[in-house]
């Protein structure tokens, strides 16, 4: 009953706060071995994509995998010390002892198994944390005092290898002891825990939309994962998401009227949209199509009534180049996508009532050719292009709107959160060398997004540290 009580106290602070994690530690009456163990916790934890970037921290040696050893030695750097037998205990529940055509003798964890790990036990763990000597619970514990810290980075009580191995980047900290009996009558130090609050984030500014995110799932909601090769439900449904969805349509499947139809084929994610539509076995695709997407970079809007459902489903029919035929350059590629993007940006302003729009990297996959490795940058300087050609009126028209760029494969995710970081939160239109085409230039950057905590925020925190004080002394 506390545990929920003291979640419940840690969720309304971290809102009150506006951090992005709050956590709480109780102390462990172990004089020989000084450590917290953690209680409650609340906040974000980094999305899959991140993790996946960090798991070549602990794969050091660039095998694709991580056994004891490598785990053992990360966790130990971030201030658990865990025995061999803990270790293993880990490994067991969560790596594998096979992958493929591969047989290992003890389990070892590949980069899916991995952030399950970090996800569900490091970061909501409840093993007891040695105190670190000089570090910010060790301070706090042994002080009694609040503790304020505006870079933790610059901060030698911050351990910064939390970060590097967990996918975080903290700015920010805030940390407040859990008084005993005893010290609030005046005695000697009596703290019972630790509340800790990473990252108040700010205020967000007006732009011109909520922002681009990469989203692990394509555009219907499925995830193609990484090692099994199966096809996974990730996402929402796009009706139940209130979405417009973007598909990639290849030009000879839409032939001009007139010519004989090509139909609503399609391979690949244009064949699973067509068939959700129930368009794939149709001879063509509807006139208002045919007659809009004549040529590379052309899109065009369409709504179509769904079997068994009473809400129509929102499309916007688009054809990206062939980067596979013909000779491109990453500049030529770049213009390209980017007048793609804005008839698609153009289309779904001018014709959609969508909260969201879902849309797949325009000529990703086999139609990316020798680009492939590029596609990630590409993209995104493409869709900022896109973004940034918009008229004025038109990106008054996408305020409170959101942007998903949906990426299907699971081994794809890692490299587009990476090209767009820093534009899920918004950007800001510039003009460049004067003249009137815009770039869209990030907000914030992402590792900048944390602001300092505030005297107020001292005291909101005091208080929160108090009644959490009462939730544990109370029978």
């Amino acid at each position: 009953m506390k545990r929920r009580e003291l979640a419940m106290l840690l969720e309304s602070g971290a809102e009150a706060l506006k951090s992005s994690r709050c956590s709480m530690y109780l102390v462990e009456n172990d004089p020989s071995r000084p450590a917290v163990r953690p209680v409650a916790s609340q906040g974000r934890i980094p999305d899959q994509g991140a993790l996946q970037r960090v798991f070549k921290e602990y794969d050091s040696k660039g095998q694709g995998f991580v056994g004891a050893e490598e785990i053992s030695a990360a966790l130990k750097k971030m201030g658990w010390a865990l025995s061999e037998e803990e270790v293993d205990d880990l490994l067991h529940e969560h790596g594998t002892r096979e992958s493929g055509a591969l047989r290992f003798l003890t389990p070892v964890l590949f980069p899916e198994h991995f952030v399950k790990l970090i996800s569900t036990v490091v970061l909501r763990a409840e093993r007891p944390v040695p105190l670190r000597p000089g570090g910010i619970k060790h301070f706090v514990v042994t002080s009694g005092e609040i503790l304020r810290i505006d870079d933790a980075q610059s901060d030698t009580r911050f351990n910064k290898e939390w970060d590097k191995y967990t996918g975080n980047y903290t700015v920010s900290v805030l940390a407040a002891p859990v008084l005993g009996s005893k010290a609030k009558d005046g005695g000697a130090v009596d703290v019972l825990g630790v509340i800790i609050v990473k990252n108040k984030l700010p205020q967000k500014a007006n732009s011109s939309c909520q922002g681009v995110a990469v989203k692990p799932y394509g555009v219907l909601g499925s995830r193609l994962l990484l090692g099994s090769g199966q096809v996974a439900k990730t996402g929402p449904d796009p009706i139940e998401g209130k979405c417009c969805v973007v598909d990639p349509a290849g030009l000879r499947h839409i032939p001009p009227p007139g010519q004989p139809p090509g139909g609503a084929k399609g391979a690949g994610a244009g064949e699973s949209i067509y068939r959700w539509l129930g368009i794939h076995d149709a001879p063509a695709f509807p006139a208002a199509v045919a007659a809009a997407v004549t040529k590379p970079g052309d899109a065009c809007h369409q709504s179509y009534a769904l079997e068994g459902g009473s809400e129509k489903a929102q499309v916007i029919h688009a054809a990206g180049p062939d980067l596979r035929k013909g000779e491109w350059t990453v500049a030529t590629a770049e213009a390209e996508l980017a007048t793609c993007y804005e008839n698609i940006l153009r289309e779904f302003v001018a014709k959609s009532d969508r909260p969201v729009l879902r849309l797949p990297p325009v000529s990703g996959g086999i139609f990316s050719g020798d680009l492939a490795p590029e596609m990630p940058a590409l993209t995104s300087k493409a869709l900022m292009r896109g973004l940034g050609a918009l008229t004025a009126q038109e990106r008054h028209v996408l305020e409170g709107r959101v942007i998903e760029l949906c990426i299907f494969a699971e081994a794809d995710t890692a490299p587009f959160e990476e090209a767009l970081e820093g534009f899920e939160d918004g950007f800001e239109v510039r003009l460049e060398g004067g003249g009137r085409e815009g770039v869209l230039a990030r907000k914030t950057q992402a590792r900048a997004k944390a602001v300092p905590f505030t005297d107020e925020d001292v005291e909101r925190l005091r208080n929160m540290a108090a009644k959490a004080s009462e939730i544990i002394l109370s029978r």
